[in-house]
Formats: structure tokens, C-alpha cells, sequence
């Protein structure tokens, strides 16, 4: 019949169409036959300032023609379609109404468009989860944090905790030890005064008889006989007598006190008198300097504060 016949020749039409290649031979030869008529003429005139200026030529005409196309060219973009469906009507699923979804629900349910045919050039169908992957929607989770760097961290304060203990424990102790030595050192430097001062007042209760006829006599540079004061401090003897009258109403403290001097300045001498010796004896180094050498390095910090 005739709505049958039209029916059919809906339906070539519309093959014949969908495979007419678009930009085809037809379609280039209508664009050529019409280029003359698109063809423009624009006068401009040139600007003074411009670069390659021609005063000659100020005004300008340009001709715009539409660029020339290969007739011959496929076409760059084809997009098919899926295959259609079965004809028979699917079987209803009876299922809860719907419920109203939220924002993040209808985000991730959200199916992106197909990827434009600048990109698709074969006419590719894209799958779903293509689609979703150049969404980028799972590029945005959170990452995950390894618990190991919990663990290290804690294990790294820990170490560090431990160390700092330690560090103080042994300034302590070291500085106990130093405390020791150096009341070791006055309690030895006190003991000492103490000594002196008992032979002093004993030297004192039991005076030569014939003191007085050698202090006549001789001068005042002689010394007495060799006691334990000369050998620690070097007084000479006119010096000692008068100082013996001024220890009396001293205090244990300041006795301790100038014998420490004393020693100062008698041990200030002899080192004066050592670099003298090792400056005359520069140019033959031997194992004396060494062993002088050793013996600055070893001694105590308590001892070098004593002796200046």
C-alpha cells in the first residue's frame, strides 16, 4: 500500500543519509562552485608606527578566499551508534519507590557524556567505565596514612627521650666526680695549712738560743735550716719571722689562703724558668718537653685553678 511504500522509502532515505559520508565529494564540489561568491575584498590602511611602513602604500586591499578542501577527503569524525535493543518489551520489575537522593548520590551516580569525537576518531563506542575513569571521580579520595609512620615516629621520640636521659645522667656523674676531686684537692690543700701552722707555733714555743747572735751576724739574704715551709712555699727566713706574728689572730681560712698564693707563685716561677730552658733549647727537641707536655694535659681542672 501506499503508507507501506512510504514507510519503506523513510527508511532508505535515511540509510542513503547515514551512509553518505559527510564532507564528501558533493559537499566539496558545492563549496567550490560557490567560493567565488564567498570571496571578500577588505580595504584597511596601514598604521604609520607599523613595522615595514610603505608611505607609497597606506591603503591596502585584501582578497579573503574560503581555504580549498580535499573533495576526496573521508570524513574526520564519525560517531556510530549502539545496536538497538530486543523488539519484545522486558518484564517489569516491580521494586520500592523511589526515594530522593542527595547531592553526593546523584554525583556519583552521575554518568559523564561521551568523549567528543575531536578525541574519538574511529567512531569508537565508549563503555561505562571508561566514561567514569576520564571523569576523574576517584582520582579525588582521600589517601590512606600507613600506620609505620606512627610507629616510627614514636619510636624515633622515644630514642631520642632515652638519649637525652643518658646525656644527663653522665653530666652528672661527671660533675659529682669533679665536686670529689676538687674537695679532695682542698681538703688536702687545708690539711696542709694546718701543718704549717703546728711547726710554725712549735718553732715559735721552742726558739734557738743562738738565733739572735746569727741574725747579728750574718746578713739578711741567709736562711734557716731546711723546714717543710721553704720546701713547699721558698719564704726566707727574715719574711717568716714577721709573718709569724700576724698568723696568730688569722683564721684557718686565710692561712689556707696565702699558702695557696705561696704555692701559686712559687709554681709561676718555675714555670717561667722551664720555658726559658725549653726556649734556649728550641733547635735540640728531646723527650723532657713531651713528657711536660703530658703532664699540662693530664692534670686536673681543679689543680690548674689552684696554681693560676
Amino acid at each position: 500500500t501506499a503508507k507501506t511504500q512510504a514507510a519503506l522509502q523513510s527508511l532508505l532515505q535515511t540509510k542513503i543519509a547515514m551512509d553518505r559520508p559527510t564532507g564528501s565529494a558533493i559537499v566539496q564540489a558545492e563549496t567550490s562552485q560557490e567560493r567565488e561568491s564567498k570571496t571578500q575584498f577588505v580595504k584597511y590602511k596601514a598604521r604609520e608606527t607599523a613595522p615595514g611602513y610603505n608611505p607609497a602604500a597606506a591603503t591596502r586591499v585584501i582578497q579573503i578566499l574560503p581555504a580549498q578542501l580535499d573533495p576526496m577527503m573521508p570524513p574526520k569524525h564519525k560517531h556510530e551508534k549502539a545496536p538497538r535493543g530486543p523488539a519484545e518489551d522486558f518484564v517489569p520489575v516491580l521494586q520500592a519507590p523511589n526515594e530522593k537522593l542527595s547531592k553526593e548520590e546523584r554525583a556519583a551516580w552521575n554518568i559523564p557524556a561521551c568523549i567528543s569525537n575531536w578525541k574519538n576518531t574511529r567512531g569508537y563506542t565508549i563503555p561505562l567505565d571508561k566514561r567514569l575513569a576520564a571523569d576523574g571521580r576517584h582520582l579525588q579520595e582521600t589517601p590512606t596514612i600507613n600506620s609505620n609512620f606512627a610507629t616510627l615516629s614514636e619510636s624515633l621520640y622515644v630514642a631520642e627521650r632515652q638519649a637525652r636521659q643518658e646525656v644527663r645522667l653522665r653530666a652528672q656523674v661527671q660533675q659529682k666526680l669533679a665536686l670529689n676531686t676538687q674537695e679532695q684537692r682542698e681538703q688536702e690543700l687545708r690539711q696542709l695549712a694546718n701543718q704549717v701552722r703546728l711547726e710554725r707555733q712549735h718553732q715559735k714555743q721552742q726558739p734557738p738560743k743562738e738565733e739572735d747572735d746569727d741574725v747579728s751576724s750574718s746578713p739578711p739574704t741567709t736562711k734557716k735550716p731546711a723546714t717543710l715551709v721553704e720546701t713547699l712555699g721558698g719564704i726566707d727566713s727574715s719574711s717568716s719571722s714577721s709573718e709569724d706574728e700576724k698568723d696568730e689572730d688569722d683564721t684557718d681560712e686565710q692561712v689556707a689562703e696565702r699558702q695557696r698564693e705561696r704555692l701559686r707563685m712559687e709554681r709561676k716561677r718555675e714555670r717561667e724558668r722551664e720555658l726559658r730552658m725549653e726556649h734556649q733549647k728550641s733547635h735540640q727537641p728531646d723527650s723532657t718537653s713531651s713528657k711536660k707536655q703530658k703532664l699540662e694535659a693530664e692534670r686536673d681542672v681543679s689543680e690548674k685553678n689552684c696554681l693560676g
